[in-house]
Order: C-alpha cells, then sequence, then structure tokens
C-alpha cells in the first residue's frame, strides 16, 4: 500500500531530465511500471511521445492522475507481467524499494522483459520513506541488470547534482540501463552509493534530535532518582541501560 500525494509525485523532476534524455536517446514508446500519478509520463506527452503506458496498483487515486486513464494500467506489481510489447524505454523510479524482497525478481523481470533501455532508481539503506521494505545501494542495482546484459550509464546525476529544482532521491539514484551501446560526451564509469548531502544533513539533524532527548530523559530520571528514595534502586537500574547509550 502506497499514498500518493501531488506536492511529492510532481513533474518537477521529469520537466528537467526527460528533455535532456530525449536529446540523448531515440524514444518513442514509453511503459513506466509504478507510475503513481503518471506525472513522469504526463511530461513524456508534453514532449510528443505519445505511446505510453503507466502501470501501478489499486491504491492510485484515479481522481488525482495527471494522465488520462486510457494511459493507465491498473496491475499488481508483485506479479507477472506480460504485455507482449517491446517498449524503446522503461520507466520505474523509487518503485522497486516499497516491493517485498520475495517478489523483487518478479518486479525486475517485468521492467526487463519490456525494453532494452531502463530509465531506474531505487532508494539506498538509510533513505527512509513511506513503507519501505527493500532498500539497495546502488551496486547491488548495477550488478543486477550486468548480470543479464545491461550496461550502465550514469549520465544523469553528474548533470543534475546541484540542480534544487529536482528532489534529491532522484540526482542520487537515477541511472540509465541499456543493451544498446551508447556513446554519449558526458559518459563517465559510475559512482556509485553516492549520498546526497540533503539526506546526509536530514539523518545528522535526526540523531542530533534524539542525542539531545535522551539527554533530557536521563535528567528527568536522575531528578526522579534524588527526589524519590523508594524507587531509587530500579531507576539506578534503567539509568545504567542509558548509560553511553547514543544514536549512529
Amino acid at each position: 500500500m502506497y499514498v500518493h500525494t501531488t506536492d511529492i509525485h510532481n513533474t518537477n523532476a521529469a520537466k528537467h531530465i526527460i528533455p535532456f534524455l530525449l536529446k540523448r536517446i531515440q524514444v518513442k514508446s514509453v511503459l513506466d511500471i509504478g507510475t503513481g500519478l503518471g506525472t513522469w509520463l504526463d511530461v513524456f506527452l508534453e514532449n510528443n511521445i505519445n505511446d505510453v503506458l503507466g502501470i501501478d496498483g489499486a491504491y492510485v487515486d484515479k481522481k488525482l492522475l495527471s494522465i488520462p486513464l486510457k494511459y493507465f494500467k491498473e496491475y499488481d506489481l508483485r506479479t507477472k507481467l506480460d504485455l507482449d510489447k517491446q517498449f524503446d524505454l522503461v520507466v520505474s523510479l523509487e518503485v522497486v524499494e516499497h516491493i517485498d524482497g520475495k517478489y523483487e525478481d518478479i518486479f525486475f523481470g517485468n521492467i526487463i522483459n519490456h525494453g532494452d533501455t531502463v530509465l531506474f532508481s531505487a532508494a539506498i539503506p538509510g533513505q527512509g520513506g513511506q513503507n519501505h521494505l527493500n532498500e539497495q545501494w546502488h551496486q547491488y542495482w548495477i550488478d543486477k541488470f550486468n548480470s543479464v546484459g545491461y550496461k550502465c550509464y550514469d549520465i544523469i546525476r553528474p548533470h543534475f547534482w546541484n540542480t534544487t529544482e529536482i528532489e534529491w532521491w532522484y540526482r542520487q539514484n537515477m541511472f540509465l540501463f541499456s543493451k544498446k551501446d551508447f556513446m554519449f560526451e558526458e559518459f563517465r564509469k559510475p559512482m556509485h552509493n553516492l549520498v546526497c548531502k540533503e539526506l546526509f544533513v536530514k539523518r545528522l539533524e535526526e540523531i542530533k534530535t534524539l542525542n539531545e532527548s535522551l539527554a533530557k530523559a536521563k535528567d528527568d530520571l536522575n531528578r526522579l532518582k534524588n527526589g524519590r528514595t523508594g524507587i531509587r534502586a530500579p531507576l539506578s537500574a534503567l539509568l545504567k541501560a542509558f548509560k553511553n547509550k547514543r544514536y549512529y
């Protein structure tokens, strides 16, 4: 189950990344697996790519779709999908982390069985988010795609790394995979397992807040210990449990 909201599921990133991509690869058809509200397909349509299809579960609020309903197919992402069609580009962005690991190979198969070029991103360990079940480092997915003949083209992250109009999870996690041999001017060896500053700072702030809360709790317990001799022994044991406890 996933709840899509228009504040997060918007076209900000797509309006930057899709034109960049279309200047570098030929795309006439797009399949978006885990399309959500269809925001990425909406931008493909704006760029005159009219052969598009978005796949997602029954939990999607159809009233919030950014695309006409005819471009949306309701489907359980944990089950095998066979559309009997190949697409120029398969898109799956920040979706697989919501799929339980026991269904991962089915989901992955649905991606690679429908096209030779894939725009892909997935949450890394510790990224956090709504109902994340399967967070993996970038190298995990690179190896998985490599094992079935897809090359990794890390052209998006270096170009947009400091573009703050784009949500940091896309800037951090997005790769292009393909069985084709592309000659990109900006191609470089993939920079694996990078963490965006925004996520790092967020986690540091959370650690600081947790440590401050822990310090306050220890102070409160000390005051109780000093003021109520009758509970001194159990509180002493509790304080020992707190001693040297920190969050990293």
